[in-house]
């Protein structure tokens, strides 16, 4: 499958060209948090593919594994946690 473009849309938007056999949800995490600029850390990030929250599960699965193709959508959500 190689190299294809995922388009990511909320706290960061783009699109971004990455290789699916190679990466994992946190190599992209760690991307995401790095070009939105907003200092966030990636373990806030949540990333939301096909209506699926996409997870690290043992962080050795590749994108390609849990099923994200070229031009695949995902939304970037940032939560962040407030103590009183």
């Amino acid at each position: 499958m190689g190299m294809a473009k995922l388009k990511i849309g909320g706290a960061w938007s783009g699109v971004l060209e990455v290789d699916l056999e190679e990466w994992t949800v946190a190599m992209l995490r760690e991307e995401l948090a790095e070009r939105s600029g907003c200092h966030a850390v990636p373990q806030t990030i949540n990333l939301i593919s096909a209506g699926k929250v996409l997870r690290d599960g043992d962080g050795t699965e590749k994108l390609s594994q849990l099923g994200l193709k070229n031009n695949a959508k995902i939304l970037y959500v940032l939560f962040f946690y407030l103590k009183y």
